[in-house]
């Protein structure tokens, strides 16, 4: 199951969140590699932070989950196309991307 962890977002609203979440969920089924059909196929967490500063400054995403025989392109795309969504939502924030344990700062 892919997973989709977006970490030390600011405080958002209830349905700024689900904004987001269905923007990242449309985004991820419009890639037929990653098998996702639906929300049932994808968990796409926002865990709160214990601290308050700085936070939506730096925004840390981890995916996981990924099918085994995914090429490396299309890690790349999904982690370019994450941060253009999350970059719509926070425009000043920069954005660090773990895609199944390789760091990428695009």
């Amino acid at each position: 199951m892919l997973v989709i962890k977006t970490w030390c977002l600011p405080e958002m609203k209830e349905e700024q969140l689900q904004k987001l979440f269905q923007t990242i969920l449309a985004n991820v089924m419009n890639i037929p590699q990653l098998r996702v059909e639906s929300e049932r196929d994808m968990l796409c967490l926002f865990p709160s932070d214990m601290m308050k500063y700085g936070l939506g400054q730096e925004i840390l995403v981890e995916v996981t989950g990924f099918p085994g025989s995914l090429e490396l392109s299309w890690r790349t795309t999904l982690s370019s196309n994450l941060r253009g969504i999350l970059h719509r939502f926070l425009p000043k924030a920069r954005i660090i991307l773990f895609v199944n344990g390789v760091e990428m700062i695009l």
